[in-house]
């Protein structure tokens, strides 16, 4: 065949136009497949190749700062340098390990499990080796870099408590976000970007205060290779900076309390256990809250065994356990100020109404007696007070009724959460402090006040011996020391029923913004003079006169007014039966509050196991009335000079 043959030519040319078309059609798909790459889908395209070449590194976001009263810094912030290890940069990641183990002194048990956890992780996932390394140990890393091929160190802000244990239960601690948590933040702060291994508050104004104190974590690029490797940064110009984002530090808290008087009632407790709690009773505001014996928060910003913690919770004493308000007590005879004001208002005594006291009370076969066995004959409610009668309060309690004890228990804020805190919260119809659940401070308890229903519907015991038992704050009767604080600082202030207020102040990182808050009155109790009167002059003896049960409370140049109480742990029978157990001793207990004319501050105390109130928790009491007078109320500015109330 001839290819000259126009017959063959004119077979081949079908075939040469099929096979342009079929090239043509594919360089027209090629394009059509170019421009949309290129074109429709560029961006989106070249966003994804920049998340290969750029590795993304959080900064993480200092917590905003925590101060007292006065401006003095409470909980503060430092970095905290962590070792991650990153095996698929590494030629031999064990041999990396095994000279990390002579820079931090592992034994060859834990190298052996760190280097068994770096294997089982994917090449390019970072694992957490160290935690808070000394700045010795950092400087050898740095020295070594070249010989630390997978080594990356990780700088956390974390936080710094000033003061060690003194504010532990108040102020709190932070930890780790962990699995359980997660799901939880995200939910409720889903702006804030939590991460597992983020820092939280976990109790204290740590917790409660969360979504102000966390600040926003930044973004740092790094160019990297195809390994994920850091490389020189360079070709940045075109980059959109948009995407890069400072750290912005969460907002700083003024809190209410006041430092000198915190390490004072630290100091004063020594190695008992208990609780104290200041306010001021014409503001509300806590001035200290203790709770003994409490841990270094610092600890938990560094790496804790599973152990360890577990040693911690299972201690006898509790040291996680906040006694301010997460724990409930029988207030003892303290409860006699709203027995005796509730007594003189509803009008059945009267300031000079006598009652018989002999030293012990009968009910039918059952017998109780009082703390003087001989009895103090006819007395007022004025010596009642101070002398402490049960029996008096005994008769007052039959007189009143348990309901109208219950009442009246309900008017001072006992038996009720105080919603501690709170001020800076909104409730879903917009009312400030009008809180849910979800914001309760340290697991606060509510206490209990015993009514006649419960009684009917217990039925292990009778209304009236539930009475008698009721008028001296035994029985069922549980309180927590913040509402003894407060129901104390009521009878100061003309009967405002505050919310306990912690917070004072909260300001933007830099200063420019701010935002104020002031307790909230709950309630304004209505008394009658001549109860107040009474009532508080009762508490005054208690404190100065011969006879009271609590001289140990008296200061020098300022009226104080108090009241004593002896809780009972166990019953009276097994505590004489085993007097030599030291948790069988009663919790001792004091409220009192001064200048009496006055008062600038209101202290409750109890001592676990403490005995009587007047010997080991009024001195307490004591010690942090006298700080705080002295230093904010001196007597040259003629508040609460030794004067008699008439």
């Amino acid at each position: 065949m001839r290819l000259s043959d126009p017959y063959n030519v004119a077979d081949l040319k079908p075939r040469a136009i099929g096979l342009a078309i079929f090239f043509g059609a594919l360089v027209f798909c090629l394009l059509v497949r170019l421009w949309y790459l290129q074109i429709w889908r560029g961006d989106e395209y070249r966003a994804f190749s920049d998340r290969n070449r750029f590795k993304i590194k959080r900064i993480s976001a200092p917590r905003g700062k925590i101060f007292d009263r006065n401006a003095k810094l409470l909980a503060d912030n430092r970095p905290r340098f962590d070792v991650l290890y990153t095996r698929g940069f590494s030629d031999d990641p064990e041999l990396e390990l095994t000279k990390l183990k002579d820079i931090f002194g592992w034994s060859t048990e834990e190298n052996a499990a760190r280097v068994a956890q770096v294997k089982a992780s994917a090449p390019y996932q970072s694992r957490r080796l160290a935690r808070d390394i000394s700045w010795d140990q950092l400087a050898k890393i740095e020295s070594r870099s070249l010989e630390f091929l997978g080594v990356d160190v990780d700088v956390i802000s974390v936080r710094d408590y000033l003061y060690g244990d003194a504010f532990f239960h108040t102020i709190g601690y932070t930890g780790e976000v962990d699995d359980r948590d997660l799901d939880r933040l995200q939910g409720r702060y889903p702006d804030r970007e939590y991460r597992l291994g983020d820092q939280i508050g976990v109790i204290g104004s740590e917790a409660l205060y969360e979504p102000y104190l966390r600040g926003r974590d930044g973004r740092e690029f790094t160019v990297v290779d195809v390994k994920g490797r850091p490389v020189e940064r360079t070709g940045l110009d075109w980059f959109d900076k948009s995407n890069l984002q400072e750290a912005v530090a969460g907002r700083s808290l003024t809190l209410s309390l006041d430092l000198e008087l915190q390490l004072t009632a630290v100091r004063a407790f020594g190695e008992n256990i208990g609780a104290a709690v200041a306010l001021d009773p014409q503001t509300g505001e806590i001035l200290a809250m203790v709770s003994r014996p409490a841990l270094d928060p610092n600890l938990f910003t560094q790496q804790i065994s599973g152990k360890q913690l577990a040693e911690w919770r299972d201690r006898e004493d509790k040291p996680f356990l906040d006694r301010t308000l997460g724990e409930h007590y029988p207030p003892g005879s303290t409860f006699k100020i709203v027995m005796a004001t509730a007594a003189l208002e509803t009008g059945v005594i009267q300031p000079d109404t006598i009652i018989y006291c002999p030293g012990s009370f009968r009910l039918g076969s059952r017998v109780w007696s009082d703390h003087n066995r001989a009895g103090f004959g006819s007395i007022t409610v004025h010596d009642a007070i101070q002398r402490s009668s049960n029996v008096f309060f005994f008769n007052v309690g039959l007189m009143l009724g348990l309901d109208t004890m219950y009442h009246w228990s309900k008017l001072f804020g006992l038996g009720r959460r105080t919603n501690l805190g709170n001020e800076v919260f909104e409730s879903d119809d917009g009312k400030v402090g009008k809180v849910a659940k979800l914001w309760r401070f340290n697991s606060e308890q509510s206490g209990f006040i015993p009514s006649e229903n419960w009684v009917n519907q217990v039925g292990n015991t009778t209304i009236k011996a539930e009475t008698i038992n009721a008028g001296i704050g035994q029985g069922a009767f549980l309180l927590t020391i913040t509402q003894l604080a407060r129901m104390i600082s009521i009878l100061g202030n003309s009967g405002k029923v505050f919310q306990p207020q912690l917070l004072k102040k909260m300001s933007s990182a830099d200063g420019l913004r701010e935002r104020s808050f002031k307790a909230i009155l709950e309630n304004q109790i209505e008394f009658q003079e001549k109860s107040v009167k009474t009532v508080t002059e009762g508490i005054r003896a208690v404190v100065n006169d011969p006879g009271g049960t609590a001289m140990r409370a008296r200061l020098k140049n300022y009226i104080v007014g108090g009241k004593t109480g002896t809780s009972q742990v166990v019953g009276l029978l097994r505590a004489k039966a085993d007097k030599d157990r030291e948790d069988y001793q009663d919790h001792a207990l004091f409220v009192g509050m001064a200048p009496l004319e006055h008062a600038r501050i209101a202290v409750a105390v109890i001592v676990e196991h403490g005995g009587h109130g007047g010997t080991t928790a009024a001195p307490i009491a004591r010690a942090m009335m006298e700080n705080y007078l002295s230093r904010n109320f001196p007597v040259e500015a003629n508040l609460g000079q030794r004067t008699t109330i008439h």
